[in-house]
């Protein structure tokens, strides 16, 4: 991503050999909650991930919550409590829902994640795994452009290309770089604006060059999502709804 965000545009490119470029199921029968009202559309620059043939930018099924889940091994010292603010800070911008499932055990991918995974999490797409990792175990965090995170969503075509779609999906925080920038002044909100611009990707969300920006590829050291990447929010909830999830 960036600066402080960086993994770099040569990692989207990796990422895209390797199956990630840019995930759901609660467990028991709890309610879903209502789903959020969409923010006001504003104007600025934002892009996407990828598109169907037709030009439909791929993302998530609007009318339904997105879950995940989270390993803590290796996190800093209140690391769920980041991950949990910056989830509310993307949801209020995005729009979107999303629902916490608690806790895994369950390490990151390296390529492709297995959208199904009933053993561990049931029936249904598993939920996107957000986990903590460092340069020895995923190669795209620390190393020598010093990635702090990665984020990606793992897509399905049911019906074809058109119906692309988004239905699960991983996020990698970097120990040592978190640890590093936990440890200076600001550096909690540094630390949740690096989880949202992740939760960007995730969304369908790619880098933009306005350093208005949160999903800017060089870090502006913002501490909320800008006018661009609101709506490039919007235009991913106009996305239709998905009949059967």
């Amino acid at each position: 991503m960036v600066d402080l965000f960086r993994v770099a545009v040569g990692l989207v490119v990796s990422l895209a050999a390797a199956g990630l470029v840019l995930a759901f199921l609660a467990p028991g029968d709890t309610a879903e909650p209502p789903l959020r009202p969409a923010p006001e559309p504003a104007n600025g620059p934002y892009l996407f991930l990828d598109r169907t043939p037709q030009g439909r930018p791929v993302g998530y099924d609007v009318c339904r919550p997105i879950h995940y889940v989270v390993n803590p091994a290796g996190q800093p010292p209140d690391g769920l409590a980041l991950i949990h603010d910056a989830v509310r800070m993307t949801e209020a911008a995005s729009g979107f829902t999303f629902v916490d499932d608690g806790i895994t055990d369950e390490r990151p991918a390296q390529g492709w994640r297995r959208a199904r995974q009933p053993g561990r999490y049931g029936q249904g797409w598993a939920p996107v795994l957000i986990a903590w990792a460092d340069h020895a175990e995923y190669p795209y965090i620390g190393g020598e452009d010093h990635a702090v995170g990665a984020g990606r969503s793992d897509p399905v075509t049911p019906e074809g290309p058109e119906s692309k779609r988004y239905v699960t999906g991983q996020i990698v925080l970097g120990r040592d770089g978190f640890a590093r920038i936990l440890d200076t002044e600001g550096g909690r909100l540094r630390a949740r604006s690096i989880v949202m611009h992740e939760l960007g990707h995730v969304l369908g969300l790619g880098h933009v060059d306005d350093r208005g920006e949160l999903m800017a590829q060089s870090n502006a050291r913002l501490n909320g999502f800008g006018p661009g990447d609101r709506k490039g929010f919007a235009t991913l909830r106009a996305n239709p709804c998905w009949p059967g999830g």
